[in-house]
């Protein structure tokens, strides 16, 4: 199910070398920690092909529904990845914002929510 919903992702994310035909978004039977996930390994894969520039957005992705679902643990690792991904590809400013957030959110895993 999810090597699917990957290859589904990897042509959403405009991946066409990878797959003939874009064939939409993700599965929607997967929940959010789910999608987070396969977007977080369709950017490991697009990366490990040296496709470094696509691999940014499904990455971003993955950092921004991290985020929603205060996953801090995981939201500060894909903040990480992602600062050392813009930086190799030479943006330092990005880079830079990526790794200030990446360095908030363990602090927030740390603190118990009350709710």
């Amino acid at each position: 199910m999810v090597g699917a919903s990957l290859g589904l992702w990897l042509g959403a994310s405009g991946a066409g070398g990878l797959l003939r035909s874009p064939l939409g978004p993700a599965s929607g039977c997967l929940t959010a920690a789910d999608q987070a996930f396969v977007g977080s390994a369709a950017a490991f894969c697009l990366r490990a092909l040296g496709r470094l520039t696509e691999a940014v957005s499904p990455m971003q992705t993955g950092l921004e529904m991290r985020i929603s679902l205060e996953d801090w643990t995981n939201a500060a690792i894909r903040a990480s990845n992602l600062s050392e991904l813009t930086l190799t590809l030479g943006e330092v400013g990005r880079a830079v914002a990526f790794g200030s957030r990446a360095s908030l959110w363990p602090t927030a895993a740390a603190t118990p929510s009350c709710g």
